[in-house]
């Protein structure tokens, strides 16, 4: 049984801002919170801080008519709680200060997230089509021209980064950070363009998926959206069964997620987005090519030679077709690693599992950096000159704290970055707030503020964090999962938040799952990871028989993702060598998380 409360006067039931309670502990913030919901009011508010619960359902608080609403409120008006309020905020802040803004948009799996990025966006690009100013007819145009091709962007990168999941049936498997970005003039600032960085794209999704989940939406797309011509010049009319990367699941179709619908709105964005007709049908052929690949299976002969299955031969021969290779060069491709031993050039077979992971390896390839691509190729279209020079709006639309049944190398930097964006929220918040009230000498009870620095320690420290032990193991000849984690609990026997485990979380007796794992007391809730493919996945390499494959193709496209010169989110190629020595997966996405937040706390921040 629970312990009582004291609650507040019923008077209080279902107040817009928390901050009206009197008791403002959790049971009558959660009764405040159903109470509101129950009457379909989902937004409630406090301090900079939009709290928003997901209603699964579609609502009438949207649309033109409630963006005029915020859009036209007298200035300091105390409004309703609203997504669309935060993103009328943060513009006036931007407009008359001049100051870079940030909105951080956290929770979990299948709070909303993405829906709520997407409806700040939305009013951000209706709020400045108003204001204009003495902005000719033509200009108006050409506004509106370019807030459609940023609105683009988001069915764009949802078909290639979203995913169902078992929690979410909209998931976001990558982050993201938009930056809009605004014309300098007096009293009003227009969207001129937009600069977008993503992170950390769940490749291994490519290749494998839990029973009930699905691989990306683009897959389905093309397959449930194209025409009857284009599905048979594919090679798709059979359908998601007809595939292994879409069968393994049993799982096709999402309710409330129409994949012929969102094919025709894919297609139809790619175009305003700048996309030409022959990058669209490579993108397309591209996503068939992978298909066929994963249909690809391996035998070998009584020499223990390793050679493509003959009853998947004629799969191998239409993913060679569609990526523009010959299936000669795509069979020894897939069968045969090129190795320089003393100065001389070998070709080794693989063996049928190491040519199976070769195939994933090059399909996995394939898929990141077309999104790589897609994502450079948005930002070149909405590049409008020297970024750094123009205000801005972020928008970070955060993957959510995840804690699965079985988790591994995917959740831990999922994991990683809400645990620094808590940091973050705790600072410029609850410090904040509090360091505010001392300075007026108003009297109040401080507030313990959880501090997960030791939690952050343990996995980013340098040379002795769990990251820094990962990359090291990997650069270790016959280096394991098992001597990974044996240096881990080395260092770390004692440490507060983290403990080894072996046996799989709620597993026992004879269906007891033996794994290799450790547990990390975060600041959400404790996780068990299993570390059997952390060395695997924190190797982001592409071989060089693969590379050269594409070095020859009649595909533009592939040639064109494949080989790519890397950019940066203004549309400015990165400087260094061509052949620069590749960051780890965990190196560089710590790397993208120091800058992410380096520019977040460049803001004045609303959550």
């Amino acid at each position: 049984m629970s312990e009582g409360f004291k609650a507040n006067p019923k008077e209080l039931d279902g107040v817009s801002d928390l901050s009206e309670l009197l008791y403002l502990d959790m049971p009558n913030v959660v009764h405040n919170l159903k109470y509101r919901y129950n009457e379909k009011k989902i937004y409630t508010g406090i301090s900079s801080i939009l709290i928003a619960l997901n209603p699964y359902e579609s609502l009438a608080c949207y649309g033109k008519k409630e963006m005029e609403k915020y859009s036209s409120k007298p200035k300091h008006a105390k409004c309703e709680p609203h997504v669309y309020n935060v993103a009328e905020d943060a513009y006036r802040v931007l407009v008359k200060t001049g100051d870079n803004q940030s909105m951080v948009v956290c929770g979990e799996s299948g709070a909303g997230k993405s829906e709520s990025a997407k409806h700040l966006m939305r009013h951000l690009a209706y709020t400045t089509s108003k204001t204009g100013g003495s902005a000719s007819a033509e200009e108006r145009k050409n506004l509106e021209k370019k807030v459609l091709s940023i609105l683009a962007a988001n069915p764009i990168l949802e078909a290639f980064g979203n995913a169902k999941t078992v929690l979410n049936n909209n998931s976001s498997r990558f982050g993201k950070f938009t930056k809009l970005l605004f014309s300098d003039s007096k009293g009003s600032s227009n969207i001129v363009g937009s600069a977008i960085e993503t992170f950390l794209l769940e490749k291994s999704r490519v290749v494998f998926q839990t029973k009930g989940e699905r691989n990306y939406h683009v897959f389905y797309q093309i397959m449930y959206g194209a025409d009857k011509e284009l599905k048979e010049r594919l090679g798709v009319e059979k359908g998601p069964r007809a595939f292994y990367f879409t069968s393994q699941s049993g799982c096709d179709t999402v309710e409330g997620i129409p994949d012929k619908d969102r094919y025709d709105e894919f297609i139809s964005s790619l175009t305003l987005a700048g996309f030409s007709d022959d990058d669209i049908d490579g993108i397309q052929r591209i996503v068939a090519g992978i298909l066929h690949l994963s249909n690809v299976k391996f035998t070998i002969d009584e020499k223990d030679v390793c050679f493509v299955d003959g009853s998947t031969k004629g799969a191998m021969q239409k993913a060679a077709e569609l990526l523009g290779v010959g299936p000669e060069a795509m069979e020894k491709t897939l069968t045969l690693r090129t190795l320089k031993i003393g100065g001389q050039m070998i070709q080794k077979p693989y063996n049928v599992e190491t040519a199976t992971i070769n195939r994933d390896s090059m399909c996995k390839s394939l898929f990141s950096r077309m999104f790589d691509w897609v994502v450079a190729t948005i930002n070149n279209v909405m590049f409008v000159g020297n970024a750094s020079q123009l205000k801005w709006i972020g928008i970070l639309d955060v993957f959510g704290f995840e804690c699965f049944a079985y988790n591994s190398f995917e959740q831990l930097c999922i994991n990683l970055a809400n645990e620094r964006l808590q940091q973050f929220f705790n600072v410029h918040v609850i410090k904040s707030e509090q360091e505010e009230y001392e300075r007026e000498a108003i009297y109040w009870e401080a507030v313990n503020v959880p501090d997960n620095q030791a939690c952050l320690d343990l996995i980013l420290k340098k040379t002795t964090g769990l990251l820094a032990l990962l990359d090291s193991a990997c650069n270790t000849p016959k280096a394991t999962h098992e001597t990974f984690t044996q240096i881990l609990f080395k260092e770390y026997k004692k440490h507060v938040s983290v403990k080894q485990v072996r046996t799989l979380p709620g597993t026992k007796g004879r269906s007891k799952v033996r794994i290799n794992g450790f547990t990390i007391a975060h600041y959400a809730k404790d996780v068990c990871y299993d570390a059997k493919e952390f060395l695997k996945k924190n190797v982001d390499s592409v071989h060089e028989d693969t590379m050269n494959l594409f070095s020859d193709t009649s595909l533009e496209t592939s040639h064109t993702i494949m080989h790519q010169v890397e950019q940066s989110p203004d549309g400015k190629k990165k400087k260094g060598k061509a052949r620069k020595k590749v960051l780890s997966v965990s190196g560089g996405f710590a790397k993208q998380l120091k800058q992410l937040m380096k520019a977040l706390e460049s803001t004045r921040p609303f959550f």
